[in-house]
């Protein structure tokens, strides 16, 4: 959660005076990036006799972009968006290591214009992440889910 959050703090503040000069009737095409620094916080709790947590930390770069379409309704919009991104810390636990790769989504929204550039909505859709775990037995893991978000 904490990446998504990075992450969409990120591609706000690249693309806010963009967004204000450009997108003043939420119509049509767009396209976006985000870059950034992540400081990516994992707990694993052990189910050892006497339980205990294991802490890691993997900052690293975090990286990425998205595009879609927005259709203006007049009092309304909806539109479409995908968007991939990824980051290049490790989380190194006492016995593997646990790599975050890419993210991807694709996910529609709807919303209201509060002003000709202001728009309050809601979205959801789709999201798969793809995790690498280095330890003995290794390999690599994707994970399936939702997103969804305000804005």
């Amino acid at each position: 959660m904490s990446r998504f959050a990075f992450a969409l703090l990120a591609a706000a503040a690249i693309a806010g005076p963009a967004v204000a000069q450009e997108a003043k009737n939420f119509n049509g095409p767009f396209i976006g990036g985000q870059i950034g620094w992540q400081q990516d916080r994992q707990s694993l709790d052990l189910s050892a006799v006497p339980p205990s947590t294991v802490r890691a930390k993997g900052d690293g770069f975090a990286y990425g972009g998205q595009l879609g379409y927005d259709l203006n309704l007049g009092g309304g919009v909806i539109g479409v968006e995908t968007s991939r991104t990824g980051h290049t810390g490790t989380n190194r636990f006492p016995t593997f290591d646990l790599e975050s790769g890419r993210t991807i989504s694709v996910t529609a929204r709807a919303g209201w214009l509060v002003t000709p550039e202001g728009l309050l909505y809601a979205r959801g859709g789709y999201s798969n992440a793809r995790f690498s775990i280095t330890n003995p037995a290794g390999g690599a893991e994707n994970r399936d889910g939702y997103t969804v978000g305000a804005g």
